[in-house]
């Protein structure tokens, strides 16, 4: 099964929302962003998807060969998509860092 990863590259953590189950998971990378995005890849399987935001994001894309996406436009998307009631926080997550 393709899972679909959406991964926020800040100045402080990154931040990767998986699509399949909603999950989202902060790890702080202390600098060592290259080294932190590894890690958080290394387990995804090669039919895995994978779109990157944020700081560094563009950086780290064209890298590995990525999509890069603005923040806006992810959050813009995600808000288009969101299936629960945005004020009562029912479903979905918005992540700013």
């Amino acid at each position: 099964m393709q899972c679909f990863y959406g991964i926020d590259i800040g100045t402080t953590f990154i931040t990767i929302y998986e699509k399949t189950n909603s999950r989202v998971r902060r790890i702080r990378h202390e600098g060592k962003i290259i080294e932190t995005v590894r890690s958080v890849l290394l387990p995804l399987k090669e039919n895995d998807y994978c779109t990157f935001t944020g700081k560094a994001g563009r950086e780290i894309a064209e890298r590995m060969g990525g999509q890069y996406i603005d923040e806006a436009v992810a959050l813009s998307a995600f808000l288009s998509d969101w299936k629960g009631d945005l004020f009562k926080g029912e479903k979905g997550q918005v992540i700013d860092i």
